[in-house]
């Protein structure tokens, strides 16, 4: 008998999914903790409509968590068409269960789910060599094959200075404003592929997949009275946070330093060790890809609305051959990549994708 036991998770695995994602992760002089308190059930309604989440538990009378993966779905734009996809993420393994054989378990579970004809979409850190080792290599083991489909860039902008953009018209949102930016969120399908299928009611209606926003934080940018950009600052500290859990000893003492320098340049402020890193996700930042003005417009208006409320940094993803990634030019940006795989166990079960679409991403549900 396996020394684990693979299955959908219950909300009584929750105390242990939480240990097992908040477990220390070291970075560039510091030490992270990736925390999705109070609940990974509640940030997995915000990851995925439909979340699927299952645990490696140990039978050991005590049940541990030492594996979590989500393979759960939701609607998005593939080649113009509204699409239920999968999308896997928050894979973890416990550090002393890495080179066992929970991962064969974990596929097992994982071709059940799917099918022989279904696939998915997941986002590998271009720095996390193991995870990319392990699965990007070609159907090892009976792995589903990885085929890269790209790079995601995403940027924590700490400051802006952006030049004119022109006559545009930016307001906030308003509820009268839903059936406008639904429309919108059609057309701009016709540019983008994997672009969530939004309905903006579902902030209204306060629907978990929209937790942490209100309808008055998007932001609309007109041009001659068209709608031709929209965006929203997304606050997730409710159910999302990094924790900053130690420093190496050279950043401790230069924190003091770096933080006067950052207030006065423009940057993340760095807390106390066990404080957390304050930034703002940008919610659907959209407009046609070659409509740089208008993005620019829109990113303006959405540092202006962060500095308005007190906040430091905010986040969004692009393509790497997204347009408007010209734009970011213009800002002060830390930047992460990662690579953007389709994963199948049968080639002919990936979609024909029309090249003539930019891949969409959004930063939140990452």
């Amino acid at each position: 008998m396996s020394a684990y036991s693979v299955r959908t998770a219950s909300l009584a695995d929750d105390p242990g999914i939480l240990a097992l994602l908040g477990a220390p992760q070291p970075s560039t002089g510091l030490t992270l903790g990736f925390e999705r308190a109070p609940s990974y059930f509640l940030s997995a309604q915000v990851s995925h409509e439909q979340p699927d989440i299952v645990v490696a538990t140990l039978r050991n009378g005590h049940d541990d968590v030492v594996g979590v993966f989500n393979i759960g779905r939701r609607q998005v734009f593939v080649n113009g068409h509204r699409e239920p996809v999968a999308y896997g993420s928050d894979m973890r393994l416990a550090p002393a269960h890495q080179g066992g054989r929970m991962l064969l378990y974990f596929n097992r579970l994982l071709r059940e789910r799917l099918g022989a004809a279904g696939w998915y979409q997941s986002v590998i850190l271009s720095e996390n060599q193991r995870s990319q080792g392990t699965f990007a290599q070609g159907g090892r083991a009976g792995l589903p094959v990885y085929h890269l489909h790209g790079k995601v860039i995403t940027s924590t902008l700490t400051a802006c200075h952006l030049p004119a953009t022109g006559t545009h018209e930016v307001r906030a949102a308003t509820s009268a404003d839903v059936p406008a930016m639904n429309a919108f969120v059609e057309q701009m399908a016709a540019h983008y592929q994997f672009l969530p299928a939004y309905d903006f009611a579902g902030v209204l209606r306060g629907e978990p997949y929209f937790r942490g926003l209100a309808i008055s934080d998007f932001q609309l940018v007109y041009r001659g009275g068209e709608l031709v950009a929209l965006g929203g600052l997304w606050r997730q500290k409710t159910f999302k946070q990094t924790r900053v859990l130690a420093y190496r000893p050279v950043l401790a003492l230069l924190r003091p330093f770096y933080n006067l320098w950052a207030r006065w340049r423009g940057g993340l402020q760095l807390p106390q060790a066990g404080g957390l890193l304050d930034y703002v996700m940008a919610h659907s930042p959209l407009c046609a890809p070659d409509d740089l003005p208008a993005f620019a417009a829109l990113l303006q208006a959405l540092w202006k609305a962060l500095q308005a409320s007190g906040g430091q940094a905010l986040c969004l993803s692009l393509a790497d051959n997204d347009p408007r990634r010209e734009v970011l030019r213009h800002c002060r940006q830390h930047v992460i990549t990662g690579c953007h795989f389709l994963a199948s166990y049968q080639d002919e079960a990936l979609p024909v994708l029309e090249p003539s679409r930019t891949s969409y991403f959004e930063c939140g549900r990452l």
